[in-house]
């Protein structure tokens, strides 16, 4: 069951007022084949919760967990579900998430079931997923920490019409001081996941003809070692 974590998260984080950025989830990341005989060993999945407007805190630290694995080119693709989890499975991590904490779960792409929950012995164990999982992983945290801190203030300016006669948006944000550049993401309406990215360099803005034609907009700071931070808190488009 999940006695520990709910304990850990009730009278330890709770009481204290720990903040917390997210928790990550690590349970069953060590196989890659399926007693089917399917292997998969360039994916690992990522569950958050089952929020169906996409909008969750949880939903969102799966989103940018995802970009960063997707610009810093890791080990691995990470394969977002639109799931807490497997159906009528749970995690740890549904102790964070049922009382408000981003949380998230990884998992290898396809599951040994037979060799499981007491049964997952050494021998059933692929060591090199097992080191491309933590690798991953650990990349993402040092991002996620090490990072620079995304912008805040990000808000959409009419900047006058288009050739076409569309209105031309420019987004702005609040200057990080240790970013070299920015990279900005869109979400589409009813989409899981950002789809469409671009660079600033220098500067705090974007102008645009098509912002309004998406549901959601992310900014993550880059430094000059090209280290990505994590997403900023995600802005509403409210303009179509």
């Amino acid at each position: 069951g999940r006695q520990g974590s709910r304990t850990f998260v009730r009278d330890y984080l709770q009481p204290l007022n720990i903040p917390v950025v997210g928790m990550i989830n690590l349970d069953t990341i060590g196989s890659y084949d399926a007693p089917d005989g399917r292997v998969n060993d360039f994916d690992i999945r990522l569950f958050s919760d089952d929020d169906n407007t996409n909008q969750s805190l949880a939903r969102h630290f799966a989103r940018t967990i995802r970009f960063i694995g997707e610009n810093q080119g890791l080990g691995l693709n990470i394969d977002i579900k639109a799931a807490g989890d497997r159906e009528g499975r749970y995690g740890d991590h549904d102790s964070f998430t049922e009382v408000g904490y981003p949380a998230v779960r990884f998992i290898e792409a396809v599951e040994d079931t037979p060799h499981r929950e007491g049964a997952d012995t050494i021998e059933f164990i692929e060591p090199a997923y097992l080191v491309r999982t933590t690798q991953t992983v650990l990349a993402i945290v040092v991002s996620l920490s090490e990072g620079p801190r995304p912008p805040r203030d990000i808000v959409l300016r009419e900047a006058g019409a288009a050739t076409d006669g569309r209105m031309t948006y420019n987004l702005v944000w609040n200057h990080v001081p240790d970013a070299a550049g920015y990279i900005v993401t869109l979400r589409p309406p009813g989409s899981l996941v950002y789809t469409q990215q671009f660079s600033v360099i220098d500067n705090e803005s974007g102008a645009w003809e098509r912002y309004g034609e998406y549901e959601g907009i992310a900014i993550a700071a880059v430094d000059s070692n090209g280290m990505i931070g994590p997403l900023s808190t995600e802005y509403r488009v409210n303009i179509r």
